[in-house]
């Protein structure tokens, strides 16, 4: 009778066991979940406020060049300004922002 106590017993205490780390499993997964959609937002976010901040320099490049050929009267300097267009898109502050050294 007593053998018998102390298996119930003992198996009581290992199913109990085996449920807690299946609830503790459980409640892992569900917080893992959580946090990887929240790292997803942020990453979304970061890139929207990046694709700004992009476009914002891209903006001040080219103010800075129409200000410029503004400036200028004679013709060829209004033409050496559009040549140079190209090459201001691709600023050293464009690459500075992309982590690329001068």
């Amino acid at each position: 009778m007593k053998e018998n106590v102390t298996k119930f017993h003992r198996e009581m205490k290992q199913r109990l066991n085996t449920e807690c780390e299946k609830e503790i499993a459980e409640i892992v997964a569900e917080i893992r979940l959580k946090y990887s959609a929240k790292h997803v937002e942020a990453d979304a976010a970061y890139n929207s406020k990046k694709m700004d901040l992009e476009t914002n320099i891209n903006r001040v490049i080219l103010n800075r060049l129409l200000a410029k050929a503004f400036r200028c009267r004679g013709q060829d300097s209004r033409a050496e300004i559009m040549q140079q267009l190209p090459r201001l898109l691709v600023s050293p502050s464009v690459r500075i922002f992309h982590g690329q050294s001068l």
